[in-house]
């Protein structure tokens, strides 16, 4: 497939995006972060808001198909966010970094190499597209606690945002196609080589319910173009508490397929908020298969520099818009004042 073509739909396709019609402001008075989960949420972090999300990862591979060959890694996971221009835009990059030692068991003696070197490496923009809630959704109703926090299926109708990015291969990594077990022996894969370049789209949802629940997925086509393009999903369910609103804890279930890689993992974990700007998480996750098992454990932080700014504008356009309208049903009456007294002048013209 043309790869110059992959570019341009994607372009065309978030620019058509971008100049959608969206609805209400991204940012949130307390910081939004994507951890300690791997889904990407709808919102943006808002205009001249810059956010970091970093943490520590632990990952155990094991393979029983290569005779319980093993991958035990630390890896270092950072995301840079910021919006800017519009309120529903921000640009990210996001990358992981891996130490690792790999333990192939398929030769005797088994063979023992240490590794590193970017796992991902990803730069992209996100749009959203479409936003259900009202800026009267966000009154509090004090006289009805279902309304505030009640089960109302009106709820489920999710945010709706377009991702889409490239992929970056700096230099030489053991990591093609996130194949743990790249070596360059006949009882591995052969030796895969990833282009350096390559597109990413993600179309994410979210759904906030029940005052206290979120609903989040992501549906991504990764490596568009390339011998080994992959499909993925991401589903993940937060919740934060009435009585701790500091303290959230989500549960998720990620699927990609590829025809070098499948797998299943659930994950598990919780985030505290030690501020308005700051907050600190922790995860567990585990696969399905064995070929290879995976484990992981996951330790992070995620903070922001508020540089937002309400924008007054917006509101003088409001009043100004708000002032128009008021003019129009003026004329509009005096438009009906004047069809009223020219039927009365007929009608005192029929009846003489």
């Amino acid at each position: 497939m043309n790869m110059k073509f992959h570019f341009k739909a994607i372009l065309s396709l978030f620019l058509i995006c971008f100049i959608s019609k969206s609805g209400v402001a991204q940012y949130t008075d307390v910081i939004n972060s994507n951890r300690p989960g791997s889904s990407m949420s709808s919102f943006s972090v808002g205009k001249r808001v810059l956010q970091i999300e970093t943490g520590l990862n632990y990952k155990s591979y094991r393979h029983d198909g290569f005779n319980n060959s093993q991958v035990d890694a630390f890896a270092v996971d950072f995301a840079v966010r910021y919006g800017f221009f519009k309120e529903q835009l921000e640009v990210i990059w996001d990358f992981t970094y891996q130490f690792d030692e790999l333990m192939n068991r398929t030769v005797s003696p088994e063979l023992s190499e240490n590794r590193n070197g970017f796992v991902k490496n990803t730069i992209g923009a996100k749009y959203m597209i479409y936003n259900p809630i009202s800026d009267e959704d966000k009154i509090i109703n004090i006289r009805s606690w279902d309304a505030n926090y009640g089960f109302h299926w009106k709820d489920m109708i999710p945010t709706v945002s377009i991702y889409a990015g490239a992929n970056l291969i700096l230099g030489d990594t053991p990591y093609d196609y996130y194949n743990m077990f790249n070596l360059q022996n006949v009882a591995f894969y052969s030796q895969l080589e990833e282009p350096q370049i390559s597109p990413k789209v993600v179309l994410t949802t979210q759904s906030n319910f029940a005052g206290y629940w979120v609903l989040v997925t992501n549906w991504s086509y990764n490596r568009i173009g390339t011998d080994y393009p992959e499909m993925g999903y991401i589903v993940t369910l937060t919740h934060s508490f009435k009585n701790n609103p500091r303290l959230s804890i989500f549960a998720e279930n990620q699927g990609y397929k590829s025809d070098i890689y499948s797998d299943v993992l659930v994950k598990g974990g919780f985030a505290y908020l030690l501020g308005r700007d700051f907050q600190i998480d922790f995860g567990l996750g585990a696969s399905f298969k064995n070929t290879p098992s995976q484990t992981n454990v996951a330790l992070g932080v995620s903070f922001r520099i508020d540089r937002h700014v309400d924008e007054v504008k917006t509101n003088k356009e409001k009043s100004n818009k708000d002032l128009s309208k008021g003019k129009k049903k003026k004329k509009l009456k005096k438009k009906k004042k004047k069809k009223s007294k020219v039927k009365e002048i007929e009608e005192s013209i029929e009846e003489e």
